[in-house]
């Protein structure tokens, strides 16, 4: 432990358990595949990914990777 974490009482692995538990830390995964896929995919692939994984429904990996730095950039 640092000098600031025991100055502080300050805890890294208590920190990032709280903020995981913070509302806007959570994401639903089926409302955000459905959302970032629809413009790209068949509802079937949609229902597939959703269900396994967008590589199983055969969603290509430029759109994975896409979807991906834009949801990260957001």
């Amino acid at each position: 432990m640092g000098n600031l974490e025991k100055r502080k009482g300050i805890n890294f692995e208590n920190a990032l358990v709280s903020a995981a538990k913070l509302p806007a830390v959570r994401i639903d995964r089926s409302d955000f595949l459905r959302s970032a896929l629809n413009h790209f995919c068949t509802e079937e692939q949609i229902t597939i990914a959703i269900a396994e994984s967008p590589a199983a429904a055969g969603i290509s990996q430029d759109i994975i990777n896409r979807l991906a730095d834009e949801a990260i950039k957001w």
